[in-house]
């Protein structure tokens, strides 16, 4: 198993511009790897696609949506009462049929409304200090991966975190052919924290 640093860049620019730096300071060009990591959620895990069986964001959907359904069936009920006292051999089809479009509509509001918004959605994975939930998740983006040594580890986290990049990450892998061959996007980062590179 090789030792392996790896940062997320801004662009593929950037990652390029770093590896000659690297390469200016020792490190071979088929240690280093610039490759592109879908955001979560986005790897297919899943036959259907998706990462997780349940979004962290949907979780408390299935009590907004029962809730939902409740209060918009009384609601639907309650108008159906209201329209079939207009025409009485109609109520009870009115009221039973209000009820139904009332549950579904109250169902599909309650369960929205019981999820992340896109703000909340973006603040859990894209930003640099995702939610709790997110920490130990993977950021999207273009990573740079190199392949060290004792002799190189510190001078490679140094030149990195002077360019300061993102989610420093210390990993273990199957390095071959200059590719980090067994890269597991869903494997949480070992983070290299500012009390590691001191």
């Amino acid at each position: 198993m090789a030792t392996i640093i790896a940062a997320r860049v801004e662009t593929q620019q950037r990652a390029d511009d770093l590896m000659a730096q690297l390469q200016s300071h020792g490190v071979a060009a088929d240690d280093m790897q610039a490759f592109y990591v879908n955001p979560p959620g986005q790897h297919g895990t899943y036959p259907i696609g998706g990462d997780v069986a349940v979004d962290t964001g949907t979780e408390d959907s299935n009590l907004g949506q029962a809730s939902g359904v409740a209060a918009g069936a009384a609601a639907g009920l309650a108008a159906g009462a209201v329209a079939g006292a207009v025409i009485p051999p109609l109520a009870p089809i009115i009221a039973v049929a209000l009820a139904g479009v009332g549950a579904h509509v109250g169902g599909m509001a309650g369960a929205l409304a019981s999820t992340r918004t896109s703000h909340e959605e973006k603040q859990e994975t894209e930003t640099s200090t995702p939610d709790a939930d997110a920490v130990n998740t993977r950021r999207g983006g273009m990573t740079l991966a190199v392949r060290v040594d004792p002799a190189n580890e510190k001078n490679v986290i140094d030149t990195l975190s002077a360019a300061a990049v993102e989610d420093l990450e210390l990993a273990q892998g199957d390095w071959q052919d200059g590719q980090w061959v067994d890269f597991d996007p869903l494997a949480p980062p070992h983070k290299i924290g500012a009390e590691a590179r001191d």
